[in-house]
């Protein structure tokens, strides 16, 4: 089968093939990879390189003759000084030199280029406002320049010239050239010099690139892999005739153009989605009551399988969900609900200071239904405590003491506890000790205002950045952790953020979120619904995580089996 074939018979599978990040990351690429347009680039440069791309040519003079024309021209060169003689690495004969198509040779880059290493520029020179030239830093090999300069001296053997060969020497190793203005070869950035013209760089270069690519994790320091030059000179790549390069590179960028156009479509399709996605779930925060919310649920959910197909989706969602929950779009309102919960709340001399004017602001835009109240997170709790500001002593064993990564919105993860000893845990616990279904609450760091509720049967005591709240009869500990978890309270925590590079919400503006309270009967019901909607949207999403899966493995099937 054709790469053409391969690419138009499999169109929607590289397409669908994105893997999934952890971390949301800033701007598209950091959310998702095309992890099937990927493969399908890899696979085009594979088969170039080993002779599976085009045709060969008998007609076409054999591609030991071009090497011989190199070899005499690095002679040349050698012989008039203006190039320094070297170890030249020869190819060792290997299971892949029988393997060659005819008319090929196996090469290694040294008979080829010269790889120069880059200069260890001072950084007390760099500067990002442009002064002096442009210094190539490796993550600026083949990709879009951080704009950092330098003003200093240098030497011409290191500056660079558009259209130059680069090397990337820790990291991810990555062969591309220079497209731009005269630049500087910083350190652990090597350039290919070549010999002659003879040769087809491009070629060298996307040969080479395979190359290296087998040697990531191989050569490596700490967490960071380390390229030496030797082993780029040494690095052998297989040399078809120049004519056969020719088409080679030809037919490369013809595929890679295709698949680049397929890129940029499938972006657009994500967004498309992801627009398509926000404008449809805004509907169902726009419903009337729950009857209107039926309704717009009801219009979505023909279209359920084609809008939720990514985990980013499912959790809007999810957050959707709990928004409407906590507005009381998710249950019906039952005129004869008993209301007197609302009148267990703390009085207002016992309640500790609030914002007042940030509550009224905030709680005047809140849709609440009829039979509902609106109060400060003050009245509605009975204890509002901030952590010690202290960093506890840890122990091996002992007792729990949570860190603020171990809150997640609705799920405290004691999986990896960490310990304290009796006596630390005593001098945390000393303005209240936490129980059951108490709840914990971040309102420091650069993730805020997420809660969860502290399981039965669990003693711990908290670490820094967290605030413990303990719910009055007025509000289950379920409902205010739904509250204290929805887009209602973290939007306002945001926009109240104070800190800077240390941002948290101040004490007198968490007493002050506008908490909803509605009929204790009506809070049974919205937890309730919650739960099996929040339930089912789970296990959609293992659903989604599996498809996905397997399509990445399809993806892997079907390149590995064109590439033989």
């Amino acid at each position: 089968m054709s790469v053409d074939t391969l690419l138009t018979d499999h169109l929607d599978l590289w397409t669908a093939a994105i893997a999934r990040k952890s971390s949301a990351g800033r701007g598209r690429s950091k959310k998702f990879g095309l992890y099937g347009i990927d493969k399908l680039r890899a696979l085009i440069l594979d088969l170039a390189v080993r002779g599976k791309l085009v045709a060969q040519d008998s007609s076409d003079e054999h591609a030991s003759a071009a090497m011989a024309r190199v070899t005499e021209a690095k002679r040349r060169l050698i012989q008039s000084g203006q190039m320094r003689k070297a170890d030249q690495s020869i190819p060792k004969r290997n299971e892949r030199s029988a393997v060659l198509p005819g008319g090929w040779v196996l090469a290694t880059i040294s008979q080829i280029a010269t790889p120069q290493p880059g200069f260890a520029f001072k950084s007390n020179e760099f500067n990002e406002v442009g002064l002096g030239l442009p210094i190539i830093r490796i993550r600026d090999v083949g990709q879009p320049f951080t704009g950092t300069y330098y003003a200093g001296e240098y030497r011409d053997e290191f500056v660079v010239r558009d259209g130059d060969y680069l090397v990337s020497m820790d990291g991810e190793f990555r062969v591309a050239t220079w497209t731009g203005p005269s630049a500087l070869l910083n350190q652990r950035v090597a350039r290919l010099v070549f010999i002659g013209d003879e040769i087809e760089k491009s070629f060298v270069a996307m040969a080479l690139q395979i190359e290296l690519s087998n040697l990531q994790g191989v050569k490596a320091y700490t967490t960071v892999d380390h390229l030496s030059g030797r082993q780029i000179a040494e690095a052998q790549i297989g040399i078809p005739p120049i004519a056969e390069q020719k088409r080679i590179v030809a037919k490369v960028d013809e595929l890679m153009a295709l698949c680049d156009r397929l890129e940029a479509w499938t972006f657009g399709a994500i967004e498309a989605h992801r627009l398509l996605v926000v404008e449809l779930l805004a509907t169902l925060i726009a419903s009337g009551d729950a009857d209107d919310m039926a309704d717009n649920w009801a219009r979505i959910q023909v279209h359920f399988d084609m809008l939720f197909v990514t985990d980013d989706s499912v959790d809007q969602l999810k957050q959707i969900i709990l928004q409407m929950a906590i507005m009381g779009k998710l249950s019906r309102q039952i005129e004869g609900d008993d209301r007197s919960n609302q009148d267990d709340l703390r009085l207002d001399d016992q309640a500790e200071p609030f914002d007042l004017k940030s509550f009224r602001a905030r709680a005047r835009v809140f849709p609440a239904p009829k039979g509902w109240a609106v109060q400060p997170l003050s009245r509605v709790c009975s204890n509002i405590v901030d952590c010690p500001h202290t960093t506890p002593k840890w122990t091996v064993e002992g007792y729990i003491c949570v860190k603020s990564d171990q809150v997640k919105p609705g799920f405290l993860d004691l999986t990896s506890p960490n310990f304290v000893s009796e006596e630390t845990f005593a001098e945390r616990i000393e303005r209240l000790q936490p129980q059951e279904n108490d709840i914990l609450f971040k309102r420091e760091g650069g993730i805020l205002g997420v809660a969860a509720r502290i399981p039965s049967n669990v003693r711990l005591c908290l670490g820094q950045r967290l605030m413990l709240i303990r719910a009055t009869k007025a509000l289950l500990p379920e409902f205010l952790e739904l509250v204290l978890n929805s887009k209602w309270i973290t939007d306002f925590a945001l926009e109240k953020t104070t800190g800077g590079a240390a941002p948290r919400v101040n004490m007198a503006i968490v007493r002050a979120f506008p908490i909803p309270v509605p009929p204790m009967s009506e809070q049974v019901r919205i937890i309730s619904k919650v739960f099996e909607l929040t339930a089912l949207c789970d296990a959609y999403k293992e659903a989604v995580k599996e498809a996905d899966s397997q399509k990445l493995r399809l993806a892997d099937s079907i390149v590995a089996k064109a590439a033989g």
